[in-house]
C-alpha cells in the first residue's frame, strides 16, 4: 500500500488553506472545512503505530477531520485531542471502543483509525501474512469489506461533496 499523502490532496481540493493555531485548515468549495493537526512540536503521550501507510501519516500529523468531521482520523495523542470543528478526536483505543459500543466488532490485530459519516463506517488496518489489509466496516449492515487504499475513501467523500454542491 502506498504512502498516504493527505496534505497535498487536501490542498488540491480546497479554495483556501491557512494556519490557525496548531491546526492547518482547508476550506472547500461548499464552505465545509478540513483540519489537519501538523506535528510541529513535541507532545508527550504519543501512541505508536507500526503499520504503513499510517506510520508515515502519524509521523507528520497528530490527526485530521475532513469535511466538517465527515471523516475523522484517530489521533496518536493518548486520551484524544480537541479540535476547532467542535469535538474531540479519539485516540486509537477510544476509536475501537466506540466502534464496539456501536456494535462493530474490531478483531484483535486490526487498528481502528478512521470513522466516516457519524460512525456509520469504521476503517481499520492490519498486517496479515506480511500483507497490509485495509477494511471498511458498515455499522448498519454489519458487514466488512477490504478496500484498495485511502484514496478510494477520499475520492468517495469528494464525490459526495461535489454532488451536494450541484444539487
Amino acid at each position: 500500500m502506498k504512502k498516504f499523502d493527505i496534505e497535498p490532496w487536501l490542498a488540491s481540493h480546497s479554495v483556501r488553506c491557512q494556519n490557525s493555531g496548531d491546526e492547518l485548515v482547508f476550506e472547500h468549495i461548499n464552505g465545509e472545512s478540513s483540519v489537519l493537526l501538523p506535528r510541529t512540536h513535541w507532545r508527550d503521550g504519543i501512541l505508536p503505530i507500526g503499520t504503513e501507510p499510517l506510520t508515515s501519516f502519524y509521523q507528520s500529523y497528530f490527526g485530521a477531520s475532513l469535511g466538517n468531521s465527515h471523516l475523522t482520523f484517530a489521533t496518536n495523542i493518548a486520551g484524544g485531542v480537541d479540535i476547532s470543528h467542535g469535538f474531540r478526536l479519539h485516540d486509537f483505543d477510544q476509536m475501537a471502543a466506540q466502534a464496539r459500543e456501536l456494535g462493530i466488532q474490531i478483531p484483535v490485530g486490526e487498528v481502528a483509525f478512521l470513522a466516516e459519516a457519524a460512525w456509520m463506517f469504521i476503517y481499520t488496518i492490519s498486517a496479515s501474512d506480511s500483507k497490509l489489509v485495509l477494511k471498511k466496516y458498515d455499522r448498519d449492515f454489519g458487514t466488512a469489506r477490504t478496500i484498495e487504499g485511502l484514496d478510494e475513501v477520499l475520492e468517495s467523500w469528494w464525490g459526495i461533496l461535489i454532488a451536494d454542491q450541484l444539487s
